[in-house]
């Protein structure tokens, strides 16, 4: 049980059915009108077939989890930021997994096109309420939580506690009660809300929910340049840029930064100057080799890149499921999909076993292999090739990150670089101000 509210609440008395019911329907007729109106709007991925059977798969477990009001009302926020001029940004974490997420507007990444499992975001296998992280420009973020605070009552609407007791600003509480009846609440000087006196690793001890407001500087410094290129007569729609501009991938080869404060640093710069960046997929996996833990695969990325785009292993799924990457197992949705190929596991059954083998202890590894070579053996690989594949496996899963994540920054990134390209003189007149 959750003391999250339904967004269909307020009608509940012109209707006999109770708020999950009509958050259900409601749920599903707005995510298949979304999912249309994407289809027809741009260039898919697939056939559209498997954009609908993707989305009514999503739809059958959101639904019988009871995560339809989730949805909902973060839909309703980002929208309400959209209609009112407040950039969001494409996602971040394993939200933009998720085709429901895309087709109602939470996300703008295509899952299918990036080839991202839904189970990464929603394991059916799990008792956990989905989270979207998303971010918002930084300089109206707060309209964003008044907003909320209006639509669900003052006394329903909370932060967060740290260890330290401090509000974390980003993330919030939606009650269907007054807040004062589950939880403490403290009145803050940094904030307009309060914050409930619980941390993030106890909420669902008590049944609350949290949803994700951050603050994102780099999409306020794009919807400013947008906004002065308005101002001069040229309509740039952001989110629907060609992610083939040379000049982009000039800038980011030469080191661009991305604004965007976790990512940005020599660290970064460096990466890109060393990989050189000269298609999208190729910029998300910068965004990953950033990272301290995987600083490692950069040399043998590059490498691979130089030498014919060749592939380490000697499997041939292993080696088309890596591909992009250059034969390197980057990403956790990598992970998933060799597992699910190479052992026959479900799509949920391969997000356990990725997540058990990134934290388990010797003995549970060892377990994990014995079962894993049993089913790849039976699925039809030799043990040898079974034994190689998972080593891979559990080699990758010390240092890879997921890829939804990775294709959500590497969107900002390109779009500041590409204003940086396109409009220089304008991008230089905000950025001196900003």
């Amino acid at each position: 049980m959750t003391y999250m509210p339904g967004f269909s609440e307020p009608h509940l008395a012109a209707s006999n059915e109770p708020y999950s019911t009509l958050d259900a329907d409601l749920l599903v007729e707005a995510s298949r009108e979304g999912l249309s109106r994407m289809l027809r709007r741009q260039s898919a991925a697939a056939p559209e077939a498997v954009y609908q059977q993707r989305l009514e798969a999503e739809l059958e477990v959101i639904v019988n989890h009871g995560y339809g009001s989730y949805f909902l009302i973060v839909a309703d926020y980002v929208q309400w930021a959209k209609d009112n001029g407040i950039a969001v940004g494409p996602g971040r974490g394993s939200g933009p997994c998720s085709l429901v997420g895309y087709a109602l507007g939470i996300t703008a990444v295509d899952p299918i096109r990036y080839g991202l499992p839904f189970e990464r975001f929603v394991n059916p296998e799990r008792n956990s309420v989905p989270d979207f992280d998303l971010d918002f420009c930084d300089a109206r973020r707060s309209e964003v939580t008044r907003y909320i605070q209006r639509k669900y009552g003052a006394g329903r609407v909370a932060h967060i506690s740290s260890v330290d007791n401090t509000p974390l600003a980003s993330r919030l509480i939606i009650c269907d009660r007054p807040l004062t009846q589950v939880v403490p609440l403290q009145s803050s000087v940094e904030t307009d809300l309060p914050t409930a006196s619980i941390t993030l690793s106890k909420l669902s001890d008590v049944g609350l929910v949290q949803f994700n407001v951050i603050n994102q500087p780099a999409l306020t410094l794009i919807q400013k340049v947008c906004n002065q290129l308005a101002h001069s007569g040229a309509t740039v729609d952001i989110n629907n840029i060609s992610l083939n501009d040379a000049g982009a991938y000039k800038l980011l080869s030469d080191g661009e930064p991305c604004r965007i404060s976790e990512l940005d640093g020599e660290e970064y710069q460096s990466a890109l100057r060393a990989v050189q960046p000269e298609r999208f997929e190729e910029l998300a996996a910068v965004i990953v080799m950033r990272y301290p833990r995987a600083h490692g695969a950069i040399d043998h990325y590059v490498k691979q890149k130089q030498n014919n785009r060749l592939a380490d292993s000697k499997q041939p799924m292993v080696r088309r499921i890596t591909h992009e990457t250059y034969g390197l197992i980057l990403y956790q949705e990598q992970v998933m999909q060799i597992a699910h190929e190479a052992a026959g596991y479900s799509w949920a059954q391969s997000d356990t076993f990725r997540r058990k083998l990134t934290n388990g202890d010797p003995e549970t590894v060892q377990v994990l292999k014995t079962r894993f070579i049993f089913d790849a053996n039976t699925a039809g690989l030799t043990k040898t090739a079974a034994e190689e594949i998972f080593e891979q496996l559990l080699f990758a899963c010390q240092q890879c990150f997921n890829k939804s994540h990775a294709v959500a920054y590497a969107l900002i990134a390109y779009q500041i670089a590409w204003l940086k390209a396109n409009y220089p003189g304008e991008f230089e007149a905000v950025t001196s101000a900003f």
